[in-house]
């Protein structure tokens, strides 16, 4: 990369749990079709300063003079940048409410890397096919692993999760491991949808055992990252988005909630084929959705 180019620049960041390890990635791209990869992760973080390093990472990772077009489907970082800072520092970093700015280290690098590039923000929304945008959020969280993390409770009862939907007909399977003891539940559900799906299954698998410790693994994004960023936000704003549209499955996440305040429940990110107790729910899912059980929701 040279001085002068334009730069395509796509970030993302995350935790499992948050706070706790995080990671962030960036995909960097020129004109001419070069691309460079970066990514790290911190043993203690939030989802929002993995945001925050993911992007000063990929900025002083460009010539200074150069034209970047940074894309992030976070809103914190966007606003951030464009909306809230210079009243942020107007007020010496201080919030509308007198309180100290979250992460002004990292702003306030930020700020410095930003000055000395010709800098674009783009929001793009996550999940949503974009290629790049999925790609690095991808990245992020493969390079938690990568860290020293926090492993569930020894004594947490282990729950997978997975569903099989083909247009709005849809089978999900749960394993419940306790010990010695494995519990196999299953349902299909019409007129659902694969978040709607995943959600129900949470739901039906946590009303199964009574144990009050829980470690929930999951390859869905919606599930994972519902629960551990997004509905915090969605409560805040009274179950609307950043857009101010509804929040989806808003009662599904409402009586997900209320099992999470009555139990300690640990949520994991796995990935699509790992491990070995989660491949074997695929072909379980699938005929749940076929109808080939008695049983269902």
């Amino acid at each position: 990369m040279t001085r002068g180019e334009s730069i395509i620049v796509y970030t993302d960041g995350g935790c499992n749990p948050n706070p706790g390890p995080g990671g962030w990635a960036a995909i960097l791209l020129t004109p001419e079709g070069d691309e460079r990869v970066l990514s790290g992760g911190d043993r203690d973080t939030t989802n929002n300063r993995m945001e925050l390093t993911a992007a000063l990472q990929a900025i002083t990772a460009t010539p200074q003079g150069s034209q970047v077009i940074l894309y992030t489907d976070s809103q914190y970082l966007r606003k951030g940048i464009t909306e809230w800072l210079p009243n942020w520092q107007r007020r010496g970093w201080k919030k509308r409410d007198g309180s100290p700015v979250l992460n002004q280290d990292l702003w306030q690098a930020l700020v410095g890397a930003s000055q000395r590039r010709d800098l674009t923000w783009r929001w793009v929304r996550g999940h949503a096919g974009n290629h790049y945008n999925e790609r690095v959020d991808r990245l992020a969280r493969a390079a938690i692993p990568r860290m020293p993390t926090t492993a569930p409770d020894n004594a947490a009862t282990r729950i997978y999760l997975r569903v099989s939907c083909v247009g709005t007909t849809g089978g999900w399977a749960a394993l419940i491991l306790d010990g010695a003891d494995i519990v196999e539940l299953h349902g299909r559900v019409t007129s659902t949808t694969s978040n709607r799906l995943i959600l129900q299954a949470a739901l039906a698998a946590i009303d199964r055992t009574q144990k009050k410790v829980l470690a929930i693994y999951t390859a869905s994004d919606y599930l994972y990252k519902g629960i551990t960023q997004w509905v915090d936000g969605w409560r805040k704003r009274s179950w609307a988005t950043s857009t101010g549209t509804p929040v989806k499955n808003a009662d599904l996440w409402k009586q997900l909630l209320q099992r999470c305040n009555q139990r300690q429940i640990t949520w994991q990110w796995i990935r699509d084929d790992h491990p070995p107790e989660y491949r074997t729910l695929r072909k379980l899912a699938t005929d749940a959705r076929k109808g080939r059980f008695n049983s269902g929701m």
